[in-house]
């Protein structure tokens, strides 16, 4: 499921623009579970908002294993530039 949102954002004194921007997001159903063993626990289940506000912890197993986006140079640079202070994984775990 792929999302491309435009937003523009207002201000609220004069109702002029602040600024347009846009948000592309992705999800990706890799492994569906047609007779599941189990239900999904309410607090397993997506939240019924932006893919952006999914809060869960850091799954190093899952990270470990996902290998659908292949990374390109500009990938890495912004991993390098990310990575200055501390490692991403130590940035996640924390979170």
């Amino acid at each position: 499921m792929t999302l491309h949102s435009a937003i523009n954002w207002y201000n609220p004194n004069d109702g002029s623009t602040r600024f347009e921007t846009t948000l592309d997001q992705q999800l990706l159903i890799n492994e569906i579970i047609p007779e599941p063993e189990e239900r999904v626990s309410i607090s397993g289940k997506m939240k019924a908002y932006g893919l952006q506000y999914q809060h869960a912890g850091y799954n190093r197993e899952f990270w470990a294993l996902y290998n659908v986006i292949k990374e390109s140079p500009v990938d890495q640079k912004i991993i390098r530039d990310l990575e200055r202070e501390l490692p991403l994984e130590r940035q996640f775990e924390d979170n």
